[in-house]
């Protein structure tokens, strides 16, 4: 017993630092014009795994950039940055989130990320369905974004 004691805070210790490893960092750049394309989030479509963080990136300064979740998976948090600051958000919970920068939500600067598996699929394409008026300007984006979801 006493032997477990000791050993016993150095395995949790060796856990949660090898869990930690696994996470994996991920950049989204938010910018004014790139590609050809206005107001667009790069990577629009994002696979990445649960415990994984992802650092939206403003390039522009000064053009009201920011990201929000609009949809995300039950209990997972939502977020709002700030305008025209780099933000981290790190993904607990597996599914879909559609996020948008606020300022220029009219003109579709939309993105998905797909953490592990897409359970809510479904959800996310009624959501979009639902809420297609607010994306007037190239809406077709978010369809073609959500066409990249693995399903389960």
């Amino acid at each position: 017993m006493p032997i477990l004691k000791k050993t016993l805070p150095f395995l949790i210790f060796v856990f949660l630092l090898q869990n930690t490893s696994l996470a994996k960092d991920h950049i989204v750049k938010a910018y004014n014009h790139h590609n050809g394309q206005d107001m667009v989030f790069d990577p629009a479509f994002m696979h990445i795994q649960k415990g994984d963080r992802i650092t939206f990136e403003v390039v522009d300064k000064n053009a009201g950039h920011n990201s929000q979740s609009i949809f995300t998976p039950d209990h997972a948090a939502a977020w709002n940055s700030p305008e025209n600051k780099s933000f981290t958000h790190i993904f607990e919970q597996e599914g879909l989130y559609i996020y948008q920068c606020s300022t220029h939500a009219v003109m579709s600067m939309l993105g998905i990320i797909q953490v592990g598996k897409a359970h809510n699929l479904n959800a996310a394409k009624a959501f979009i369905e639902k809420n297609k008026s607010q994306w007037p300007i190239q809406s077709q984006r978010i369809d073609a974004y959500l066409k990249q979801a693995v399903t389960p």
